[in-house]
């Protein structure tokens, strides 16, 4: 019973979060396509860059952390490479502000916050792992949840104020950061500089490396298309793909959950040799059922509504959810094991696999867009998420009969 409630009360929060992302995106599409088209792409953007310069460090310690035996010298040195890719990315931002600003994919984009927005959401990322490495799952997803709760506050500020909406990202990172300073003790983490040591910086350096293709282009593949789609559409088309694309991603992202919770376990029963697939059927089918009864209630109910009482017909955003739909349903049975090539220790199998994915979903989305419009970016995300989801079940399937 106790089990059962500690379930319930993750996704509890988790719906919580969802809820209030979902809200900026009806609130924006019920009074502007356009803003909701540059929220959105502002969102793609500052999400790639995080994790590009995260460097794969929450990922590590998720799969290290439970295992190390010292924890000490373990998280100073992670946090030395960090403090690096913090430093890091404030002069690569710098950069790009001042050669770029004017560039048709930055356009209405406030270049100058994002130098400190990313930093902030670096570290704030590496704390929640640390959480989440130690199973401390409550505290792991409040926390998240409260991401888009304060988005959605600060967006409201922004939009009535008409100061640009993209600022809205800096401000939450840095409330969180200051929730993260007050909960510290929380975290367990001690950080002493004399217990660095080059040989373990160097291993973590080496495994972030191989799996940082797959940090960066996981979370860069439900985004890849409002990309490519900045360079041919405008922000109204754009804004109407946006509230179907992140809607699939707020379901992707209740998939990713059950990962989340699975991942310390797996990397356990691994490290242990005692990993069995069908231990984790439970575990599949109910993410199968929570993805049917949303996509129902998104696709009869949810859209039909919003277009009844919004502005704007939705029906061109509905039937984009359904497209992606038919291949997120796909995933929806593998999700789980998203990072099973992490969890065994194989980074640069991870990074290949998202690699193919990625590239997949790029040219697919180049080629459909030509043909198709904003349908094409459906169809791309679509069968790219069918492939992606036959490589993770074939892959778990096999380490499954070798353990």
């Amino acid at each position: 019973m106790k089990k059962n409630f500690n379930y319930s009360l993750d996704y509890i929060f988790f719906f919580i979060g969802s809820f209030f992302a979902l809200l900026c995106n009806l609130f924006l599409g019920y009074f502007s396509v356009e803003d909701l088209g540059l929220f959105n792409k502002s969102y793609a953007i500052f999400i790639i860059l995080g994790h590009l310069f995260l460097f794969s460090s929450h990922e590590n310690i998720v799969k290290n952390l439970p295992v190390t035996e010292d924890r000490v010298k373990y998280l100073s040195s992670i946090y030395f490479i960090v403090a690096c890719c913090c430093v890091l990315s404030i002069f690569f931002l710098i950069f790009i502000n001042a050669i770029l600003s004017n560039n048709a994919l930055f356009n209405e984009i406030n270049l100058f916050f994002l130098i400190f927005a990313i930093p902030f959401f670096i570290i704030n990322k590496v704390f929640f792992a640390v959480l989440n490495a130690d199973k401390k799952f409550h505290l792991y997803f409040f926390l998240n949840c409260l991401r888009p709760i304060l988005i959605f506050i600060s967006l409201l500020i922004l939009f009535y104020n008409n100061i640009n909406i993209s600022n809205v990202f800096v401000i939450t990172e840095i409330i969180l950061l200051i929730l993260n300073m007050c909960l510290y003790k929380k975290f367990k983490i001690i950080i002493k500089i004399n217990k660095l040591e080059f040989n373990i910086i160097k291993k973590i350096f080496i495994f972030n490396f191989l799996s940082l293709p797959h940090s960066l282009l996981s979370y860069s593949f439900l985004r890849i298309d409002i990309i490519v789609l900045s360079f041919f559409m405008s922000l109204e088309e754009l804004g109407y793909y946006s509230l179907a694309s992140m809607i699939i991603e707020g379901i992707y992202q209740l998939l990713t959950m059950m990962r989340d919770r699975l991942n310390p376990d797996i990397a356990l029963k691994l490290y242990f040799k005692k990993y069995k697939l069908n231990l984790y059927y439970k575990k599949i089918f109910i993410n199968v059922i929570l993805f049917f009864i949303i996509s129902l209630i998104t696709y009869f109910i949810f859209f039909p509504l919003f277009s009844y009482f919004s502005n704007y017909d939705y029906a061109l955003s509905k039937n984009i959810f359904l497209i992606i739909s038919l291949g997120l349903f796909s995933f929806s049975i593998s999700s789980s094991f998203e990072h099973i090539f992490l969890m065994n220790n194989k980074p640069h199998y991870q990074s290949l696999y998202i690699i193919f994915g990625n590239l997949l979903n790029i040219i697919l989305n180049i080629i459909f867009i030509e043909k198709f419009g904003l349908y094409g970016a459906a169809y791309a995300t679509s069968v790219s998420f069918l492939f992606l989801s036959l490589i993770i079940f074939i892959y778990a399937s096999r380490v499954s009969k070798q353990n």
